[in-house]
């Protein structure tokens, strides 16, 4: 057996599990405790912790295997219970208009593509579900000649093109959810 073939099997196969157990007692209590941002936050600073670690004491073919267990117990295990929070998951901060909370979210989400997945149905079904609505008041807010720049309705879709602007720019790896989702029959809306 080479040195490499010792680090492998045993420094890093013991430190791999020891990584599991650890980020899964950690974010069990994270999950209960924490708001949907605050445990982002967690997560984003223990990504980056783990990956100066790795830099500093590993060997670097190390820093994948231990990002995706760190990843995996942070995000993949807890994701639909992070983002369904009652008071603070998805939802709410869409509602809230926290952009910096959600870009946090696609940044870490887009490392997981079936958690990516999740994240654009949510949104998918937020759209469709407040949409309607909001076409509905702008329309009696501009028969009525009461449209105002505070309207909620108009608020909501400056944030809309604003947030979907942000996603293309900043360069997250969502296909445009008006062309890709399923559940829209694009022939029809052209």
């Amino acid at each position: 057996m080479g040195r490499m073939d010792y680090y492998v099997h045993d420094l890093e196969a013991y430190m791999l599990r020891a990584t599991v157990a650890y980020y899964s007692d950690k974010a069990s209590h994270w999950i209960q405790e924490d708001s949907c941002p605050d445990y982002m936050l967690k997560v984003e600073q223990r990504l980056t912790s783990e990956k100066d670690r790795v830099s500093h004491y590993l060997h670097p073919s190390s820093e994948p295997k231990l990002l995706e267990k760190v990843q995996n117990e942070l995000l993949s295990v807890h994701g639909i219970q992070l983002l369904t929070k009652e008071h603070s998951g998805f939802h709410v901060l869409l509602r809230d208009d926290q952009v910096e909370d959600l870009s946090r979210m696609f940044r870490l989400f887009s490392r997981l593509q079936h958690r990516l997945q999740l994240v654009s149905d949510m949104l998918w079904e937020h759209v469709t579900d407040e949409f309607p609505g909001l076409v509905q008041r702008a329309e009696d807010a501009a028969s009525n000649n009461t449209l105002q720049v505070k309207d909620d309705s108009v608020s909501w879709c400056i944030f809309s093109f604003t947030f979907y602007c942000h996603l293309i720019w900043t360069g997250f790896k969502i296909k445009i959810i008006l062309f890709s989702h399923p559940k829209l029959p694009v022939d029809s809306m052209f």
